[in-house]
Order: C-alpha cells, then sequence, then structure tokens
C-alpha cells in the first residue's frame, strides 16, 4: 500500500516535471518517491525472506533506497523552502555517500558487520516476518551522524522559513519532515538494536513525509496554474489594447532596434512589420533629430528616458510626423536594463492647429494694438505736431541768430539742443507707433519695468492730458530686470491705463490714475489705480474672460488679450474694487 501510493504521488510528480521541464524540484520529487516506493517494497521482502544471504542482500539495496531518498528529501526542500543552509545539504551528501559505500562494501550491509540468525516473529495471529540478529556495523554510526545533521537541517530550515512568515510551509515541510523523519529513524535504531520486535516501518514515514511533499508541490503548481491563467489573460487584454489604440507603441533594445510596433504604429508610418522590426530606430528619426536620439540612446542605461519628450518621424513615404513620447525602461527578470518602451501621440495636426491659433491670436494683439492706437490718434498727432513745431520755430530762431553781426553763437547751440531734444522726442512717439504696428513674432529680451511703464505712459499722456487727467508714477527703485516682449507688455500697460481713463467718465473730482511698480514676492509687480466708477459687482469675475465689456461700444477683447499675454510671460494679473471708489488692476511678471 505504502508502495503505491508513493508510485502514485511519482507519477503526478513527473507529470509535473514534464509541464515545467526546468523547475529542478519536480525531478528531486520524482526520485524521491520512486525511491520511497522502491523501499517499501524492499521491507516488504526483507519480512519474507529465508536465507541470511537474501536479507543481507536487501539490507543493502534498502539502505541504498534510504540514501536516495533522503538525499533527494534534503535537496527538495533546500529548492522548495529556500531557507535551508547548502553546507549543511553538501556536508550530509558527502557523509551519506561515504556511509553507501561502506555498505556495499560490507557483506552484512552497513547495519550489521555478522547475521547470526533470522529469527521468525508471529504477528496478527497467522502472519510471520524474518527478523535479523548480528553485531552492530562500526561505521553505521557514521550513518546515524548524517540522519542527526538531517534532523537538525530540516528544524533549520522550518524555523528560518517560520520566522520569514511562511508558516504554512515551515510547518508542512519542515514540521511534517523532521516529525516523520523522527519516527522512522528511531523505530528503525531499536529496531537494529533488537529493542522492540516489529518489521521495519520506515517506508510509512517516509509515505507521510512524500505525502507532504506532494500537498506543496501541487500547491505551487495549483498557484502556478491560477497565475498563468491570470497573466495569460492580462496579456490578452493587454494584447487587444495595443491591437486597438490609437497611440504608437514602440520597444527598442540597447542597440537601438526597433522590437516591437504596435498596429497603429506599423501604419502610422506604413511600414510592414517584417521590414520594421529589427530596424535602427534611427533610421526612422528625422535627419535633424538623429544625433541627439543616438546620443540620448546611448545614456538611457544611466540616465533613463525623459518622462516626456518629441520626435520628428519620417514616414515610409517622406511624410513627417510629430511624435509626443512618454517612455519608461523596459527590464529582465534579473532587473538588467534590456532596452525602453515609449508610447506616442501623433500630434503634428494639433501642433499645426496651434501655431495657425498662434497666428491668430498674435494678429488679435497686433490688431488691438491697431486700435489703442486708433484711439489715440488725434493725440499722438497733436503730440507729434508739439514737438515738430518748436523743431520749426527754432529752426528759424537760429537762422535769425546767424545773420547777427557778429552771430549769436551761444544761442544758436542752445536752440540746436532744443531742436535734437524735440526730434527725439518725435522719434520716440514714430519708434513707438511703429512698434506697435510692426506684424512680427514678438521678440523678448531683457527689459526694464520702470521704463516700459514710461514709454507706455508716454504715449497716452497727451490723451490724459486732453481729457484733464493727471497721471501719477510712483516707480520702486532697484528692480530687477524682466525677460520680455517690450511691445506687449506696453499694450497690456496702455490698455489698462485706458480703461483707467474711461473709468472716470462722468467724474468731476479726484481725476488721477497712479501707476506704481514694486516687489510682490519673487515677481515684479505693475499697478495701475483710478478713481472711477469701479467694476460692477456682477461682472468683477467675469472681467477678463473674452467679449465681456462693460462698455457700450468695446468689444469686450482687451483684458482677455492682455491675460494671455501675461500668462505666456509667465505672470498674473488680476482686478479688484477699491474701498470707496475706484478700481486697482495689477500685473505680476517674473524676475529674470
Amino acid at each position: 500500500m505504502a508502495s503505491a501510493a508513493s508510485l502514485m504521488l511519482g507519477l503526478i510528480h513527473l507529470v509535473l516535471w514534464l509541464k515545467a521541464p526546468r523547475e529542478i524540484v519536480y525531478p528531486l520529487s520524482v526520485i524521491m518517491a520512486f525511491s520511497a516506493s522502491a523501499e517499501a517494497m524492499i521491507e516488504l521482502a526483507q519480512m519474507k525472506s529465508q536465507s541470511i544471504a537474501a536479507y543481507a542482500t536487501l539490507l543493502q539495496w534498502q539502505n541504498m533506497a534510504v540514501y536516495i531518498l533522503l538525499l533527494s528529501m534534503v535537496w527538495v526542500v533546500y529548492h522548495l523552502l529556500g531557507t535551508a543552509r547548502r553546507w549543511l545539504a553538501v556536508l550530509i551528501t558527502l557523509l551519506w555517500s561515504i556511509s553507501i559505500v561502506i555498505n556495499f562494501l560490507s557483506p552484512y550491509s552497513l547495519v550489521y558487520s555478522n547475521i547470526e540468525a533470522l529469527r521468525y516473529i508471529l504477528v496478527f495471529g497467522d502472519e510471520t516476518y524474518a527478523q535479523a540478529y548480528g553485531q552492530t556495523h562500526p561505521w553505521k554510526l557514521l550513518a546515524d551522524i548524517s540522519s542527526f545533521l538531517i534532523l537538525f537541517y530540516f528544524l533549520d530550515a522550518a524555523i528560518r522559513s517560520w520566522k520569514k512568515a511562511d508558516r504554512r510551509r515551515a510547518l508542512v515541510i519542515g514540521g511534517g519532515t523532521t516529525l516523520f523523519i523522527l519516527f522512522g529513524g528511531i523505530h528503525a535504531g531499536l529496531v537494529d538494536a533488537a529493542v522492540i520486535e516489529t518489521p521495519y516501518m520506515i517506508s510509512f514515514a517516509f509515505l507521510t513525509v512524500v505525502m507532504a511533499m506532494s500537498y506543496e508541490l501541487l500547491s505551487d503548481a495549483l498557484e502556478k496554474s491560477y497565475f498563468a491563467r491570470r497573466v495569460a489573460a492580462e496579456e490578452k487584454r493587454w494584447s487587444t489594447l495595443m491591437e486597438n489604440i490609437h497611440l504608437a507603441v514602440i520597444g527598442i533594445d540597447l542597440e537601438g532596434r526597433i522590437i516591437y510596433g504596435n498596429p497603429f504604429f506599423l501604419h502610422l508610418l506604413g511600414f510592414p512589420s517584417g521590414e520594421i522590426l529589427g530596424s535602427p530606430a534611427a533610421d526612422i528619426i528625422h535627419p535633424d533629430q538623429k544625433h541627439e536620439f543616438l546620443s540620448r540612446l546611448a545614456r538611457m542605461p544611466e540616465t533613463g528616458p525623459r518622462d516626456h519628450s518629441e520626435w520628428m518621424l519620417v514616414d515610409r513615404r517622406g511624410k513627417e510626423h510629430l511624435l509626443a513620447c512618454s517612455s519608461v525602461l523596459q527590464k529582465s527578470d534579473d532587473d538588467q536594463v534590456i532596452g525602453i518602451l515609449t508610447v506616442a501621440e501623433d500630434v503634428t495636426e494639433k501642433r499645426e492647429i496651434e501655431n495657425e491659433l498662434k497666428k491668430a491670436q498674435n494678429e488679435m494683439e497686433r490688431m488691438s494694438r491697431v486700435n489703442i492706437l486708433g484711439e489715440l490718434a488725434s493725440t499722438l498727432a497733436h503730440e507729434l505736431n508739439q514737438p515738430l513745431a518748436a523743431i520749426l520755430s527754432n529752426a528759424q530762431a537760429a537762422k535769425r541768430f546767424f545773420l547777427k553781426d557778429p552771430p549769436d553763437l551761444d544761442e544758436v547751440h542752445e536752440i540746436l539742443d532744443d531742436i535734437v531734444r524735440d526730434d527725439k522726442r518725435a522719434g520716440e512717439i514714430i519708434h513707438g507707433m511703429r512698434a506697435m504696428f510692426r506684424k512680427r513674432e514678438p521678440k523678448r529680451e531683457m527689459a526694464s519695468p520702470n521704463r516700459i511703464v514710461e514709454e507706455a505712459v508716454n504715449l497716452v499722456r497727451g490723451e490724459f492730458d486732453k481729457q484733464q487727467i493727471s497721471i501719477e508714477l510712483q516707480l520702486a527703485n532697484d528692480l530687477p530686470e524682466v525677460f520680455v516682449s517690450n511691445i506687449e507688455i506696453q499694450q497690456v500697460v496702455m490698455n489698462l491705463l485706458l480703461n483707467a481713463e474711461r473709468a472716470m467718465e462722468g467724474i468731476s473730482e479726484n481725476r488721477q490714475v497712479t501707476v506704481s511698480t514694486g516687489w510682490h514676492e519673487d515677481a515684479v509687480e505693475i499697478v495701475v489705480y483710478d478713481h472711477g466708477n469701479g467694476i460692477p459687482a456682477a461682472d468683477i469675475e467675469r472681467i477678463f474672460e473674452p467679449f465681456m465689456t462693460t462698455k457700450s461700444e468695446g468689444i469686450g477683447m482687451g483684458l482677455a488679450i492682455s491675460r494671455r499675454i501675461i500668462k505666456t510671460h509667465g505672470g498674473e494679473i488680476k482686478a479688484e474694487n477699491l474701498p470707496g471708489r475706484g478700481a486697482r488692476f495689477s500685473l505680476t511678471l517674473p524676475a529674470a
């Protein structure tokens, strides 16, 4: 019965081995189970022995079966628990190997140096079994030491496994193995010493051990089967996703070869999978980016890929595609970098739309500046007329001073200085108007916040004088420069100033606008105060929205454009009503 049960368990282990040929624990468990089956049959044959020679031969082969069984068991525990000491397993293997050599060199096995007789003992009323009597072999002590080391080996492995919180396995394998080997070893020793008169029953102890091992191996196999099904389901889910997702998925190895491309990627570039897979990824990168791509790929194992990047790819027809990419490292089972996996979105059309939108925004902002200058046309004409009239008057005066005899050169020098000053004033006005009208991409440069405010104020000062509104400047000293488009920030300040001027329509007293500069946390702040009618409470939350206006003739784009300009510069613009009367508009710009 014990032999058949061990044989059946061994066949189950054999099936597991065939399913997982790389798992070393399965062939070891097959050997262990078959050895237990053979040992049980040898025990049965010993019971029926009719001669000392036959009994001794069977005893030798029984020791051989035990040797194979114990060593396979030792190494099964080593691989299954993962907590056993390797040096102890090697020592046990060495001692038992020496013992088995002595076993076959001795005529009566390792157990007896001499068998004097066989006794036939009656059991269960009518059954008998053979029992040998003789002198114990002196080298049997080596096998006993090996058996004690095995016991210590299993106990130690079980305790260490318990400490690692693998308690079920520690109890089933470590505890069960230790308990039943202890039982089998003590019982066999007592039989050998003729202390008790029973047949050898080592096979039943080993059967129990094989059953414990089988329980764990089958549990592992069932768990692996469960997780294999889950992995297969996940793989199917991911493969379905990869095949249908409208994003390009590309796998690249350390040599820069494309090792995977999903259907969307292949369709995007127009390459069949057989042509693109295995080819260098640099071949599909735009020539302008190829050097940078190869350089970053070489550094990738140490630095890792960038979370987000953009690459221009060239398809089979030569068409360019801009891809926004997100990449991660791919690693092997031993945590070695083997490549990168990239998910990319084709943003070519999106960028084209964004560029067109940006052009439209720039044109709208330019038209807004033109609109502002249109409102100031009469004022600007007046502003230009003043320095031009002064230049004409001074030139006529200089001519008269030259006609004197002798010419009054001191007066002429003063007149020429006045002409230069008026000419510069007229030039500044014209330069500001040209810059506002100019149709080109705004250029950013280092600029003084105070200078920006002064230039904007100079352009609107004539209109303010015309409306009898005073402008007070409160400019902070030692402000850092800002990296901005000078014209765009001037446009924002002018827009705020003109809004302040309109806010004071119908106001007869305290007609003053204040413009200040200063620090606000880590940024430069420009503030425009007025003493007008303020912003209606219902509109203050929507004041910067497009087409939102409180004026009957306005289109509501000035403040919306101003907010976009300030945001693209990394700043912020706010509006609030002042206590009593008036409004406060403030904008911040990062200090350079």
